[in-house]
């Protein structure tokens, strides 16, 4: 029975040392959003010099139901002496839905077998208030006055001087096209690829970033993918929501789930850029167009080979 206590006691005593040394802290900046703005949610692990490897949980995009990951940096050591280290990452994040969320980080892998969880962490998505306490009354209707000559010649001038310059820009495209050869019609189109790639050069010697125009860096950025799907894959992509276009490609041949990912970065950061006025980080311009150029190389590789195998499934099936 001695034995029996003096065991329990011991091991009682490696967990308690375990659980002091090795600890999980996480903290954000502001708990308290309006939907669409962004927080920083940090994550500091504190390891004993003893524990040789700490795995970092893979965050995708969506940390939770209504918790989107915007951006992600690398995990640091901001503390290494000779009885512990510490490790930081810190994670970006947003929400488009009202409510209270609890987040809670994990699982942390110590040693390849161990793993940890962070105490949760609350955070709280607001609404824009609405004033309700002043009453709302009817808008009061125009006056009606009569229309007086005077009010409708400048107009109407206009009118007839826009309707003349329509009937000579129509006139002469007639007699332009009228007059091409007939090749002109059966001309070969360049290639899609080939497009892309040209306008992502030329988006990269316009230098909009140096100049502080990132909205029209990722605009740009966005419609050169778009129109270059619209062609290669027969979809109306310029005319679709980022979450459409995306949702196309889902369980495709030819776009696995790398390209996928490289094409949901660059729309949703560009969606985030126009609308919602985010400014990305350095490294997030430069991977919006390394993944356009990665997206258009590796689609028009795999579409090549792709119509390579059909062609030899023809050939073999003719030969039977």
């Amino acid at each position: 029975m001695k034995k029996i206590l003096l065991l329990s006691l011991f091991i009682t005593s490696i967990v308690s040392t375990f659980s002091q040394s090795l600890s999980i802290e996480t903290s954000l900046d502001s708990n308290k959003l309006l939907i669409g703005d962004q927080t920083i949610l940090i994550v500091k692990v504190t390891v004993p010099k003893s524990k040789k490897e700490v795995v970092f949980p893979k965050y995708s995009d969506t940390l939770q139901k209504g918790v989107e990951v915007v951006n992600r940096s690398k995990i640091d050591t901001i503390v290494n002496d000779a009885q512990k280290y510490v490790l930081q990452q810190k994670l970006t994040v947003t929400s488009f839905d009202s409510g209270s969320y609890s987040i809670k980080l994990g699982p942390f892998v110590i040693n390849g077998k161990d793993s940890m969880f962070a105490n949760p962490i609350s955070m709280y998505v607001n609404t824009l208030k609405v004033d309700t306490s002043k009453d709302v009354k009817d808008i009061k209707a125009p006056l009606k006055a009569p229309i007086e000559w005077a009010e409708i010649w400048p107009w109407l001038r206009w009118f007839i001087v826009g309707l003349l310059i329509i009937g000579i820009l129509v006139y002469f495209l007639w007699r332009y096209f009228s007059k091409k050869d007939n090749y002109e019609s059966v001309k070969t189109m360049e290639p899609p690829h080939t497009i892309a790639f040209r306008e992502l050069e030329r988006l990269k010697d316009e230098k909009l970033l140096e100049n502080g125009l990132i909205k029209e860096y990722h605009s740009r950025v966005s419609d050169i993918i778009r129109a270059y799907v619209e062609i290669r894959f027969s979809v109306n992509a310029m005319e679709l929501t980022s979450d459409e276009v995306l949702d196309i490609f889902r369980n495709s041949e030819i776009v696995n789930n790398e390209l996928l990912n490289q094409l949901k970065q660059l729309l949703k950061l560009a969606d985030l850029a126009k609308f919602a006025k985010y400014i990305p980080i350095e490294n997030e311009n430069e991977m919006s167009l390394n993944n356009a150029y990665s997206f258009v190389n590796e689609t028009m590789l795999l579409i090549e080979k792709h119509k390579v195998e059909e062609d030899v499934k023809i050939e073999n099936k003719d030969n039977l």
